[in-house]
Formats: C-alpha cells, sequence, structure tokens
C-alpha cells in the first residue's frame, strides 16, 4: 500500500510526501533512502524500481511496466 500510495502522491505533486512513503520500504530493507530534493520523473522511476524489487514474483510487473508507460512513453515497456 505504501507504493501505491507513494505513486499517487507523486502524480499528485506532492514529491515530499512521495518520498516519505517510499522510504518507509526503503527503511524496513536497510536500503539507503532517496533524497527529498528528486525531481518528479526521477522518483517515478525509482518507485518503479521499488516495486520490482517488492512485488518480485507476483506477476505486477507487466502491468506496471504498462501503466507506466501510458503515463511516461513506450520505451519502458522494454
Amino acid at each position: 500500500m505504501h507504493l501505491i500510495k507513494a505513486e499517487a502522491l507523486n502524480e499528485l505533486g506532492r514529491t515530499g510526501e512521495s518520498v516519505a512513503e517510499l522510504n518507509l520500504i526503503r527503511e524496513r530493507a536497510e536500503i539507503p533512502p532517496v533524497d527529498a530534493s528528486i525531481a518528479s520523473e526521477n522518483l517515478a522511476l525509482e518507485i518503479l524500481e521499488e516495486r520490482k524489487r517488492e512485488l518480485a514474483f507476483e506477476g505486477k510487473r507487466w502491468y506496471d511496466l504498462v501503466r507506466f508507460s501510458l503515463n511516461y512513453g513506450p520505451e519502458y515497456l522494454g
């Protein structure tokens, strides 16, 4: 749920809150936090990568890539 919320907040332009949600997950996994001054598009990429790590083998990757390519362009399908 934190990843869904982080993605939604980022799309709404509330980058600071989005970073806080993402960092909750990264803290639990003992991964260095994302800097709060990150650009919105770069944050979207970080969220996509975090979803890849957290939801591995759950069959959600394809849907993430399709949804992401609709927002940011077809080059992300590869």
